[in-house]
């Protein structure tokens, strides 16, 4: 389920040495799910004189559920990114 929807909203599969999760990256933000809880971060790459900034979801057990988050995490994105 993660890594179909993942990879259909440009994220990309990276290495993980931890059995109980599975990251992706997109731009300078790592996405990292952990299949015993349901918990998805994502974590931004820090900027000089900036703190990367940490955004936590708990119980994201399905795969509409999954969807929606990665739409409400793009959302947030583009708004970001559109008002520099």
């Amino acid at each position: 389920m993660y890594k179909e929807l993942a990879s259909h909203y440009g994220w990309v599969e990276v290495e993980s040495k931890n059995p109980k999760m599975i990251s992706f990256v997109q731009d300078d933000v790592r996405m990292n799910i952990y299949f015993t809880t349901g918990t998805i971060t994502f974590q931004e790459k820090p900027k000089i004189g900036h703190y990367g900034t940490t955004h936590s979801y708990k119980n994201i057990t399905n795969d509409q559920e999954f969807e929606k988050l990665l739409l409400k995490y793009e959302a947030l994105s583009t708004s970001t990114d559109n008002s520099e």
